[in-house]
């Protein structure tokens, strides 16, 4: 096995062409490799597609393998034997491990004070020029005073390594932050870019441009403070391309191009945020194209997704150049005009047509946000009334007008993040953008006059509507649970069914042990529910040689982790897995079907963008047939298999140990089963 990607398969990482599971081994790779750096460099970009159509790049190759199965690399997790015994920093652990270097969380042994220690990559500082480079970089970044902004302590060199010490900041992204609960409320994205636009301003009254604003690098505290990370790095990088770029030939504009992009996928990450004027020349970037990438920031908190989320490389690059994205009202329909039009302005191709100065974008929201807040605030208090689990997890309160010295219009509020009780998950609400689980805690003012009789119109067709929709549901429940070829699935039926030939519920819960059940992971009990520990593929069986047909109902939530839970199953000595969120794609479908898992589009099964929410239960019913599958979503039907189940296969990670037995799984998520039920399905004719 290779220690490092083929060069087509890193032709291939380039162009796109690697499944998504490749393209995570190879980017984490690429990002600590020097010499696969240099090696993509030598790809010309515009001959790729010709050249390599006839590559396999399958998840077989050697170093997908080897990343997979071999012990985990441990630049990130060990300790410089520099930084061991260092005199004024003591270690804790590691934070984290990016393009730009390793983060420690350490402690001042004078001072008893928590910091963040970065280590910069030896290939960002690797020779005198750019270690002098370096620190003037951190001496203009300790300039910056701004609530919003992460403080730059120190620099220090140990021996070979360069580090910067930084505050330590307990949050979280505001990446992570939107994969746990979605695209944010209107006014708290607004609240969050006035926050960083008031950043950006500090920092343009100083001289300084960050070149690689993103939701990666603007972190979210425990008490709601928005502050931003890496203010004078991101220089660091593209000066380390000005130099590659000057020793080549400057004819070979691909040798350029591809280096350029090699240094800008493998270092800043994928280019999702990236101002159009970078891509021509990353050097004549200003504060416009700070604000571009905030636009493209404020994209991603309001829809949940970047402004361009497929594509290659170079596809985005071009994208950002060229193309113009789906406005913000077409993904999220209740987004103001307003805030939509200052979204676009902020991503104009043209710096000349965007916000000029980071000033303009802060006065921009707060002219929209006099009625915004309160108007949005009373309806998501009047669509959150009857839920209040959220209260203990996420609260909205109003700018602390002490924390900043500069003059506090009545702008949008900011967000507390408080933390949950151990053991409990954090609710998170449907991707749609609904803020229904959402508790809205007001500010002050009251909502003006004119809006109390919008709201009360809203608040009563809402209350119509629901009951519309509960009398039309019973209804037609009622209807097709009466008709012989009924699809509405067994568990949402009552258990009284006149159909004798249903047999009784069984609760298959009660019944497993998790010990001797387990095939792999680790489960617990946790008062009546059964607890999935966070492990590759740890899958329990439920019960062996299952009838032909049956019903099979699992109740589950997931709580941390981002990936799938799975209903294992078998049918005409069969076994297959119905699988929901998976590959990281938010792929939901039976797999395998003639061999094609839900990443092939010939599986017909295939439910595309479906994730799970985590703190959401949700319940899966599976009715197998001897000639058709059939599987419900929270009592909608999902997808459906017709075959007699002879093409069924399983994941060889998935499968059984017994082919004709059930049972119940999660990859790399923890997850807890609340209710297992079964039962047994007897009909002579179908």
């Amino acid at each position: 096995m290779s220690d490092h990607p083929s060069l087509r398969q890193l032709a291939a990482f380039l162009d796109g062409r690697l499944t998504e599971q490749e393209r995570e081994a190879v980017e984490q790779h690429v990002a600590d490799c020097e010499t696969c750096c240099e090696n993509m460099s030598r790809i010309p970009q515009d001959t790729l597609s010709a050249r390599l159509q006839d590559v396999e790049t399958g998840a077989s190759a050697s170093f997908i393998v080897q990343r997979e199965t071999s012990a985990p690399p441990t630049t990130s997790s060990q300790i410089p034997a520099e930084l061991v015994e260092h005199p004024r920093y003591r270690i804790l652990e590691p934070l984290g491990h990016g393009g730009m270097g390793v983060v420690y969380k350490a402690q001042h042994r004078l001072m008893d004070r928590l910091v963040a220690l970065k280590v910069i990559d030896h290939q960002l500082i690797g020779n005198p020029q750019a270690i002098v480079r370096f620190r003037n970089e951190v001496k203009a970044a300790a300039r910056l005073s701004h609530a919003n902004i992460v403080r730059a302590y120190d620099a220090e060199q140990e021996g070979k390594l360069h580090f910067l010490v930084m505050e330590f900041v307990d949050g979280v992204s505001l990446a992570e932050y939107v994969r746990r609960i979605g695209p944010l409320p209107i006014h708290q994205a607004c609240g969050v870019i006035r926050k960083v636009a008031k950043a950006l301003d500090h920092a343009c009254q100083q001289g300084m441009v960050h070149r690689d604003i993103k939701p990666q690098n603007i972190m979210v505290t425990r008490e709601g403070r928005v502050c931003v990370l890496d203010f004078g790095l991101a220089r660091l990088i593209h000066e380390r391309e000005r130099e590659a770029s000057d020793k080549e030939d400057p004819a070979d504009q691909l040798h350029r191009t591809a280096s350029a992009l090699t240094l800008i996928g493998s270092v800043l990450g994928t280019p999702d945020y990236i101002a159009p004027e970078q891509v021509t020349d990353p050097h004549s970037a200003d504060t416009r194209a700070d604000l571009y990438s905030l636009g493209c920031t404020f994209y991603f908190l309001l829809t949940g997704r970047p402004p361009y989320p497929t594509g290659t490389v170079m596809q985005k690059l071009v994208a950002h150049r060229d193309g113009s994205p789906p406005p913000v009202t077409t993904l999220r329909a209740d987004t103001p005009s307003a805030v939509a039009d200052i979204v676009a302005r902020m991503m104009a191709r043209e710096p000349r047509e965007r916000f000029q100065q980071p000033a303009d974008v802060v006065e921009a929201i707060d002219a929209i946000t006099s009625g915004l807040e309160s108007a949005i605030d009373e309806v998501d208090e009047n669509r959150s009334a009857h839920s209040t689990s959220l209260d203990q997890h996420l609260s909205v309160h109003s700018a602390n007008p002490t924390a900043e010295t500069e003059r506090q219009p009545s702008g949008p509020a900011e967000f507390t993040v408080v933390p949950a009780p151990v053991g409990l998950p954090i609710m998170n609400p449907d991707r749609s953008g609904s803020q229904s689980s959402r508790r809205v805690k007001k500010s002050g003012r009251r909502p003006t006059r004119w809006l109390w009789p919008v709201v009360t119109v809203i608040a009563v067709l809402t209350i119509i509507a629901g009951v519309a929709t509960l009398s039309s549901n019973h209804d037609t429940t009622v209807e097709s649970a009466s008709s012989e070829n009924s699809t509405v699935p067994a568990a949402l039926s009552n258990d009284m069914d006149a159909d004798s030939n249903h047999g009784a519920w069984t609760d298959l819960l009660a019944e497993i042990d998790p010990a001797a059940n387990s095939e792999s992971g680790q489960w617990s009990r946790e008062g009546e529910g059964l607890i999935a520990a966070a492990a590759p593929y740890a899958k329990l069986r439920l019960l062996p040689d299952v009838p032909e047909e049956y019903d099979l109902e699992v109740t589950f939530t997931r709580t941390s982790g981002e990936d799938s839970v799975a209903l294992i199953f078998a049918t005409q000595s069969q076994q297959a897995t119905f699988e929901i969120d998976a590959w990281q794609q938010q792929l939901a479908g039976i797999q395998l079907i003639n061999g094609h898992n839900l990443q092939q589009p010939a599986n017909p099964t295939r439910v595309a963008d479906l994730r799970l929410v985590n703190g959401r239960q949700y319940t899966v019913s599976l009715q197998v047939r001897r000639n058709r599958i059939d599987v419900w979503l929270d009592g909608s039907p999902l997808t459906t298999f017709v075959n007699d189940g002879s093409t069924l296969s399983p994941l060889p990670d998935w499968a059984l140990t017994d082919s004709s037995a059930i049972g119940v799984g999660a990859y790399q998520s923890e997850t807890i089963f609340h209710r297992i039920r079964f039962r047994q399905v007897n009909r002579e004719t179908h």
